[in-house]
């Protein structure tokens, strides 16, 4: 299974793509030989054979939230005074679990630039517990691991002319 969440992992990052070389992985307890695969824009993800039939149909989360899951941060997140007084922004890498239900677990920090940064980025990705379509495998829910930027700018104030 984690094989499956790295490869769709990856796939998010590099979206539609086909390959020459063979992707062997295990799924289910079985060795599966994909030789080309195809992204849509819903986030499906169909895995071929030699011949084009279909091996694999997965499907990855997404947030329930008009404008996604970047949105939603955006209208919930709170610029933490201490990181507001120090100057600092940045980005923050947190990875977390998505379950069958939707629901967030294992929220954890993989990469930050500003303590708390971390704990805003936490804070605010936890409020999106319960709002994510579960992703899915042939059909059917699976937990998936996923990582995500929560990214924070300071704006320069308008000059007075």
């Amino acid at each position: 299974m984690k094989n499956i969440v790295f490869i769709i992992f990856l796939l998010v990052i590099t979206g539609n793509c086909s390959w020459a070389q063979k992707l062997e992985f295990i799924s289910n307890g079985q060795k599966v030989v994909a030789h080309r695969y195809e992204r849509d824009q819903a986030g499906v993800v169909t895995y071929f054979d030699s011949l084009g039939a279909v091996l694999i149909t997965e499907v990855i989360p997404r947030f329930n939230f008009e404008g996604g899951i970047d949105r939603f941060i955006g209208m919930n997140v709170k610029y933490p005074a201490q990181a507001l007084r120090a100057n600092v922004g940045g980005e923050v890498l947190v990875q977390f679990i998505i379950t069958t239900e939707g629901k967030v677990e294992e929220l954890k920090v993989i990469s930050s630039v500003h303590p708390s940064l971390s704990s805003e980025a936490l804070r605010v990705v936890k409020l999106s517990n319960g709002g994510w379509i579960p992703a899915t495998h042939n059909g059917q829910p699976v937990p998936y691991t996923y990582v995500h930027p929560v990214r924070f700018r300071i704006m320069a104030s308008p000059s007075r002319w």
